[in-house]
């Protein structure tokens, strides 16, 4: 058992699911999100999982927003929430933050771990690479339907390894596998650029992840935008193995026919993190002069 009092901010299907593992486990969890039929449904009925996992857990420390997690003083907080939210949360966190309290970011898109440095400190700034898909199918119920195990985590200065193999060890034995990595740059950027790649095809064309590669015209365009993001990636210094491209293809294959969260996003109506994807890397294109026409037509 960790000694951590942990909160999970976001409660969309990846805070959900780690949220219902780590309790599962007997830890100290806080959930925190905005108040919705699926955070309701969590609250009076408990969270279930399915697929992957099977189990029902019973939240008992729920905040419907960030400012009542002062009533609970934890010291390792899970970011679980849409990219666009995180500046904001920054700011609401400001007032909760204590010496020692560490922040680990589960999110998509590139450099949000250095957001949270940039308020906190690079000490206090972890990232994790996540490997699975998940849906929420009805209120107060996630199912997953892929697991690319393990995930990974890292941190920013060198003196976090030995802690980031901590929280890397509790999640792993809670089933939520996840291996420490002192290459995390380079696996946030592997990760975003898959899923700048796929995630706009699978919004736009309303297919699943390994639907937009089994049609021949989609696929066209999934490889190109791939190419285009390992060649970026290589400009700012990021070491990609010779046969990155291929591992990503194979990875899209393992994917499976799961429903992309983007797509999601914009059934929803919600904003989509097609910023900190697919603009962030051709921002950093344009800053080396590379053109990016496939990922800029995906994005536009």
């Amino acid at each position: 058992m960790s000694h951590y009092k942990i909160a999970v901010i976001g409660m969309g299907p990846i805070g959900s699911v780690m949220s219902a593992l780590l309790l599962a486990r007997g830890h100290d969890v806080v959930l925190v999100g905005r108040s919705n039929p699926h955070l309701d449904a969590i609250k009076k009925h408990g969270l279930k999982l399915r697929g992957i996992f099977e189990l029902t857990v019973k939240p008992e420390k729920v905040c419907l927003s960030v400012a009542e997690l002062a009533a609970y003083p934890v010291d390792l907080v899970f970011v679980a929430i849409k990219t666009p939210g995180l500046e904001p949360l920054m700011h609401e966190l400001k007032p909760l933050h204590r010496p020692g309290m560490r922040y680990v970011s589960a999110q998509n898109g590139l450099d949000t771990e250095k957001i949270i440095a940039g308020s906190f400190g690079a000490e206090a700034a972890f990232r994790m690479v996540l490997y699975i898909g998940s849906l929420i199918v009805e209120d107060g119920v996630v199912e997953t339907s892929f697991f690319n195990r393990p995930h990974h985590l890292g941190c920013l200065v060198q003196q976090n390894q030995t802690e980031a193999k901590r929280i890397a060890g509790m999640l792993t034995e809670a089933g939520f596998d996840t291996m420490f990595t002192e290459e995390i740059e380079m696996l946030a950027w592997k990760k975003s650029i898959m899923k700048s790649t796929l995630a706009p095809i699978c919004a736009l064309a309303d297919t699943t992840l390994r639907g937009s590669i089994e049609h021949p015209m989609t696929r066209e365009v999934a490889e190109g935008a791939l190419r285009e993001g390992i060649q970026v990636a290589r400009a700012v210094g990021i070491n990609f193995p010779p046969d990155c491209f291929e591992q990503c293809m194979d990875f899209f294959h393992k994917a499976g026919y799961h429903k992309d969260s983007m797509r999601v996003d914009i059934e929803n109506k919600k904003p989509t993190e097609i910023d900190s994807l697919n603009m962030k890397i051709i921002d950093y294109a344009r800053q080396n002069n590379i053109p990016t026409p496939y990922l800029l037509t995906t994005a536009s």
